[in-house]
């Protein structure tokens, strides 16, 4: 059985991030665009002071033909060039961020770029989930997703943080494509998300989100849920989802398991280390939850993947999601609407149902000495309601000193009520 970290735990294995983002720390070869005059100045206070173009490229060992180029406003100097320009004239970097009209494709860059809000951690989660920084950092990063309401989302949060840019959604292989300038991917790297496949580097939340105020960890969760989430309605049952996928290496081959096909009951499966996490966060803002392994597959080609899933199904832990983070996505609100609508908690103003409960929870206590949120669920069940609708009159009791939790799900009866 895999152990469930403790939030101390996750803390300590969490990566430090760096949320703020400078012109200077982009990727070298990003071409910057500048006022005019300003980089006529630098570059000719640079020449003087070297006194010719091939000193002033030797001192910085940049090629005599991009100094004059550059001098000469017939080309667009790098960031590793300007860097060197400003640090040979012991210049403020920062002066030059607010003469740059444009950077790595942003244009009015908002320099510097600064992730530690609830835009930056929706982005950051947005990136965890259906987003990819390919291995090359020149490349642009790319999110992939069929709901071309979470892209509009995305890019007009983007243009919040770091800019303008041309943000087109394009039909992809599987899904709608949008790729993004590459600053972006830098500055998303540097706050904690990871470059290549997560499904096996298996990332851990960055540290800032992980330790950060509710507005941070709520931002975070809302989009994670809009891009992972799902509400499953049925006839006995509510319930708010999040799954998310690792990679399973070799486990196959310690394990009977079927190809091509999910394969279910294996309780030590590598788990996902992002969805511990928001397991996590849901505690810690007060919404319990369930996280559980769904299932294993293994490809055609040998590869096994673990799916894990978080689960909150109790009524009160439903309705507090949706007080507390809810959806962007606009369907799965009116599901998690429809779903709240459902609950017959309304339906019994009297207070019948409640003492159908209590006579049942008195009836059972004399049988037997626990009582299981099973129990009660499928009295529930018989009373045409949702088990879910349980945990509210567990908790009740609980309040009314019948019942006594022990664990998770389990209760037990107090002698002499």
């Amino acid at each position: 059985m895999v152990r469930l970290l403790e939030f101390s735990e996750y803390k300590a294995l969490s990566p430090k991030t760096k949320t703020i983002t400078n012109w200077w720390q982009l990727y070298p070869t990003t071409s910057i665009k500048l006022n005019v005059e300003y980089q006529r100045e630098i570059f000719g206070d640079a020449v003087n002071k070297a006194g010719n173009y091939s000193a002033l490229a030797k001192q910085l060992h940049i090629s005599r033909k991009c100094m004059s180029a550059c001098h000469r406003l017939e080309r667009l100097p790098a960031v590793e060039c300007l860097a060197k320009v400003l640090r040979y004239l012991r210049r403020d970097l920062n002066e030059a961020s607010g003469r740059i009209i444009e950077i790595g494709g942003l244009k009015k860059p908002l320099l510097p770029f600064n992730l530690k809000s609830p835009e930056g951690a929706e982005i950051t989660a947005a990136f965890l989930s259906d987003g990819h920084l390919p291995k090359l950092p020149f490349k642009n990063p790319m999110y992939c997703a069929n709901e071309k309401e979470l892209h509009a989302r995305l890019i007009s949060l983007c243009k919040k943080i770091f800019g303008e840019f041309n943000g087109r959604i394009k039909a992809g292989h599987n899904a709608l494509l949008t790729r993004f300038p590459v600053p972006i991917g830098i500055a998303l790297e540097r706050a904690g998300v990871p470059r290549g496949d997560k499904g096996i580097r298996n990332p851990f939340l960055p540290r800032h989100i992980f330790t950060g105020n509710n507005k941070l960890k709520s931002a975070y969760l809302k989009r994670a849920f809009d891009d992972e989430g799902d509400v499953h309605i049925s006839k006995i049952k509510r319930a708010i989802r999040l799954t998310r996928s690792v990679d399973a290496g070799e486990f196959h081959k310690s394990e009977k398991i079927k190809p091509q096909r999910w394969c279910y009951g294996f309780s030590d499966t590598p788990i996902n280390n992002l969805i511990m996490g928001e397991y996590l966060l849901l505690r810690k803002i007060g919404i319990d939850a369930r996280l559980y392994p769904e299932g294993l597959y293994l490809s055609k080609s040998g590869k096994t993947t673990a799916k894990w899933r978080i689960q909150i199904a109790q009524q009160d832990n439903v309705v507090r999601f949706a007080e507390k983070i809810g959806f962007n996505h606009s369907e799965k609100m009116k599901k998690l609407r429809r779903a709240m609508n459902s609950y017959l908690r309304k339906k019994s103003p009297d207070g019948a149902t409640e003492r159908k409960v209590d006579g049942f929870i008195e009836r059972l206590s004399k049988q037997k000495r626990t009582i299981t949120f099973k129990d009660i669920a499928k009295k529930m069940v018989m009373m045409g309601m949702t088990y879910d609708y349980a945990g509210y009159f567990l908790k009740k009791s609980v309040d009314k000193h019948k019942l006594e939790k022990i664990r998770r799900g389990v209760y037990i009866v107090i002698k002499n009520n």
